[in-house]
């Protein structure tokens, strides 16, 4: 521990553990500080020894990151119905695989719902049609199919009003959600989405 007056600071070996904890490498972490990145990767190997200052700059870096860090935990408590897209985008199942991409590419998503009447029956996506065409070894076959041959699952539909926190599990098998408001579809929210509102907070 480095000590000046009655203030006190972590040993050198804590900052490439707080660094790496955080996943800031030496080059950000050197670029932040303006200094190089031979001079932390010397720092963190004992090679040198920074002065009292240099070292609360690093430290007093990284902590604020971290607390950065921990304030986004509190986006996840907000409900989906702040950051979901209430322009809803669908696709019917007997429109072609070829119409879907042009929708993607035209609103720029990676993925749609897909629509009969008043049901969500399926989805597909950006990755699904590449996969299929990657197993088929021609893109035309693909393109030209009524979408219903290759979509996936529905995605799931979950209350506006569910926390950010509550739905992440669901991302590791879906790339999105679609949110209702009193029993009806009125949103959707990606991964995208997630991802974007998160880094914002």
């Amino acid at each position: 521990m480095i000590t000046r007056g009655n203030i006190y600071l972590p040993d050198l070996s804590e900052i490439a553990l707080l660094r790496r904890r955080l996943g800031i490498t030496q080059r950000d972490l050197a670029k932040a500080l303006g200094v190089t990145q031979s001079y932390i990767a010397k720092v963190e190997k004992g090679v040198i020894s920074p002065s009292y200052d240099r070292v609360r700059e690093i430290f007093n870096y990284l902590l604020s990151v971290e607390k950065g860090v921990m304030s986004n935990d509190k986006g996840l408590d907000i409900p989906l119905k702040e950051i979901q897209v209430t322009k809803l985008v669908c696709i019917g199942p007997k429109d072609k695989v070829i119409d879907a991409v042009e929708l993607m590419w035209k609103h720029g998503f990676s993925q749609l719902p897909v629509k009969e009447g008043d049901r969500f029956i399926g989805s597909i996506s950006e990755s699904t049609i590449l996969g299929k065409i990657a197993r088929a070894g021609r893109a035309r076959d693909i393109y030209l199919a009524p979408v219903e041959e290759h979509m996936d699952e529905p995605f799931p539909i979950v209350s506006e009003d569910t926390p950010v926190r509550t739905v992440l599990p669901l991302f590791e098998y879906t790339a999105a959600v679609l949110t209702s408001r009193r029993g009806r579809v009125v949103g959707i929210v990606t991964k995208a989405d997630i991802i974007n509102h998160l880094k914002n907070i």
